[in-house]
């Protein structure tokens, strides 16, 4: 972990390990593990990724755990359980490139961060249409899309 008085940009978070598997997200600077999800969790996004990837045609595609920069935010950096773009494949990128479907399953404990911060992160990205908040304990979708622009 580096130092805490020390925050990272997202450049050098980027390019940080530190030296386990263990997953993080980039918040205010500072790097924040996250915990392993629930079986439950695994099971909801295996099925709405099988879906998107019948139901999508070349070049756009889903991507589970996507990574999300956030233009207005330079120090904050998600991990979204499925992320669906239709931009080209950027070999060795960290984060998908004009994400258009943002897709969070969230559980008790994370609900009030996704709900909040993340979701209006995720709205604010130019390129962001649709964004897929399920609970993975109760059968419910919260679902918010882009208005078209007249």
């Amino acid at each position: 972990m580096p130092d805490a008085a020390k925050k990272l940009s997202l450049e050098e978070f980027l390019v940080w390990d530190d030296g386990t598997d263990q997953r993080y997200e980039l918040l205010g600077g500072v790097p924040v593990a996250m915990a392993p999800p629930t079986e439950a969790h695994g099971t909801i996004v295996g099925n709405i990724s099988a879906l998107f990837h019948s139901a999508l045609k070349a070049p756009c595609r889903a991507v589970v755990e996507g990574g999300l920069t956030v233009p207005h935010k330079q120090n904050q950096f998600y991990v979204a359980d499925i992320v669906v773009t239709c931009s080209p494949l950027a070999a060795g990128s960290r984060y998908v490139l004009e994400p258009k479907l943002v897709v969070e399953v969230f559980s008790a404990s994370t609900a009030a961060h996704d709900r909040g911060v993340k979701l209006q992160d995720y709205i604010r990205i130019p390129t962001v249409e649709w964004v897929f908040l399920v609970d993975s304990t109760e059968k419910r979708v919260q679902v918010w899309q882009q208005e078209e622009q007249k």
